[in-house]
């Protein structure tokens, strides 16, 4: 039964436990005349904090005003993480720039040289560990075996 009004209406029916709706949309529809049983299932999915937190590294650019005219022999020395040191004119340092935020991949591969020029600034913080979890309510409907609007003597 792939009639999404159908299930809807059948859901609320079971829900509530209202039987004369139920009824009407048998009546109406005339599925379990068509079948043995029918099988309705309804999934929701629940998010949930676990407790537990997981240090997560949290990377930012560095909010720096731009020159109208990066200087193309004014620069700055950086100390890399090997030690040697690293000169850049402002007109690398915002090329730099402009690649990092414009190439994800590129910015992964250079992630230490970034840090290390002040391209971005990093830090850990501890998140909270979500769950994802589907949780699926079936309900298995047969037809009576008696016709429940006749009343028994």
């Amino acid at each position: 039964m792939a009639e999404p009004e159908l299930c809807r209406s059948l859901l609320e029916a079971l829900d509530t436990g209202d039987g004369e709706a139920f009824r009407r949309i048998v009546d109406r529809w005339g599925f379990l005349e068509q079948a043995s049983c029918v099988e309705v299932a309804q999934t929701f999915t629940k998010f949930v904090h676990t407790g537990d937190h997981e240090p997560t590294r949290v990377c930012a650019f560095v909010n720096v005003l731009r020159p109208l005219n990066p200087s193309q022999t004014t620069g700055k020395g950086y100390q890399l993480p090997g030690g040697k040191i690293l000169w850049l004119t402002e007109w690398d340092w915002w090329q730099m720039a402009d690649h990092a935020v414009a190439d994800e991949s590129w910015r992964r591969a250079n992630y230490d040289l970034l840090v290390a020029v002040g391209i971005m600034t990093c830090h850990f913080e501890l998140v909270p560990t979500i769950q994802r979890f589907d949780i699926t309510k079936t309900s298995t409907i047969c037809p009576p075996t008696w016709d429940p609007r006749v009343q028994p003597r």
